[in-house]
């Protein structure tokens, strides 16, 4: 955890810490929200069921924070977390957080800073939940993640990664990037997605944009 020595950390673990193999569930929606959670290493996938069907939310990594709602008191999971990999987990209840906050200044601004990241990852998906065109919320999430990463122009994100922010399946995706790809848009080495130039990756969302505004509006009238 960001802010702690190496010591404290390591006391941290030997009292919070959990292990979770691959595949894993770590808690179900629903379940009474016992403690927050911070990754020390793997990923854990987020979902959620909408009318009888699983989505998936997002896909936390190392560093990252989920099970926020922990730190309200007497409230449900609003969303079931796996783990997608095998994971290192510290596992702190509200008490236990709360007391950390106090005395550790530091530790309380990382905890922020993770919040106001699932705060724009939910504007996001809010905004990709009304773009109907499955490769404009590709593009919409591939501007949000370069913004994001502090002017660089490498995108870590997995096909799955993609996928769940989007808000669309994996398929779908990988057709996406490999046609932003021959475009000349954007290179892929694994998992890592570099962006060659991210204002021309704005202008092509905002002209398919415009196509898909004009095209509804002239469907409108037909």
């Amino acid at each position: 955890m960001h802010g702690l020595g190496q010591d404290e950390r390591h006391r941290l673990f030997e009292r919070f810490g959990q292990q979770h193999r691959s595949g894993q569930i770590i808690y179900t929606e629903g379940s009474d929200a016992q403690h927050c959670y911070l990754i020390h290493s793997g990923r854990v996938r987020l979902t959620k069921k909408v009318g009888g069907t699983e989505h998936g939310l997002l896909i936390v990594r190392g560093g990252g924070l989920f099970g926020e709602e922990a730190l309200l008191p007497n409230t449900k999971r609003n969303a079931s977390a796996m783990a997608l990999s095998d994971v290192q987990l510290l596992a702190l209840d509200r008490a236990t957080l709360l007391s950390l906050f106090y005395a550790r200044f530091e530790v309380a601004l990382r905890f922020m800073e993770q919040l106001i990241i699932r705060i724009r990852l939910i504007e996001e998906q809010l905004e990709n939940a009304w773009l109907q065109d499955p490769p404009l919320r590709v593009l919409n999430t591939l501007i949000h993640a370069a913004s994001a990463s502090e002017g660089k122009s490498l995108v870590n994100l997995s096909p799955m990664e993609l996928a769940s922010r989007a808000g669309i399946d994996v398929d779908m995706v990988k057709r996406t990037v490999l046609q932003l790809r021959e475009a000349g848009y954007l290179r892929i080495a694994g998992e890592e997605i570099e962006i060659e130039d991210l204002q021309s990756l704005q202008e092509l969302f905002e002209l398919l944009c415009s196509k898909h505004s004009l095209r509804d509006a002239l469907g409108g009238h037909g």
